[in-house]
């Protein structure tokens, strides 16, 4: 994939901003640059206002990686801030999006600290934080849990033992 087809013509015109080592980011990008390097230029660029912005998009396509999955890899408690911003605001599947990763990374889909024990794990929100989300919030995550063990239990006998 084309990294700057993800751009639209502000985000290019900002990409010429940036250098790598001397030469302009697209350059570096067209030398086809080794993926661990530009792996972590991404996780740094993602740390910096805007989430690196469209130097960051540049680099998630040219690795086929997704931007938010990474961000929450390596921020999850901004992944978790961003996520409730999003939210507040309706944005919310760019909401959903951050908080799946987040639980599959197994951290707190609301505040991003790490999960260590199974209830909170199946949850993908901490003890802490299940007291303070929202009753609606709750309610889905354990109705969830609920039809999750609802069909496990359904299996014949047969195919249990």
């Amino acid at each position: 994939m084309n990294p700057y087809d993800a751009l639209d013509p502000a985000e290019l015109a900002e990409l010429s901003n940036w250098t790598i080592g001397g030469r302009p980011a697209p350059a570096w990008l067209a030398s086809g640059p080794d993926p661990e390097l530009a792996r972590a230029k991404l996780v740094r660029a993602l740390d910096r206002p805007r989430r690196g912005g469209a130097w960051a998009r540049a680099l998630a396509a040219y690795l086929g990686a997704d931007l938010d999955a990474v961000y929450a890899e390596h921020y999850p408690r901004k992944a978790a801030r961003l996520a409730s911003e999003a939210r507040a605001r309706g944005d919310n599947p760019h909401a959903e999006k951050l908080q799946s990763a987040l639980v599959a990374l197994m951290f707190c889909a609301n505040c991003g600290r790490p999960l260590a024990d199974p209830l909170s794990i199946d949850r993908g929100i901490g003890p802490d934080c299940w007291q303070k989300i929202e009753p609606a919030w709750r309610d889905a995550i354990s109705a969830r849990l609920v039809d999750r063990e609802g069909a496990a239990g359904e299996l014949p006998l047969a195919v249990i033992a």
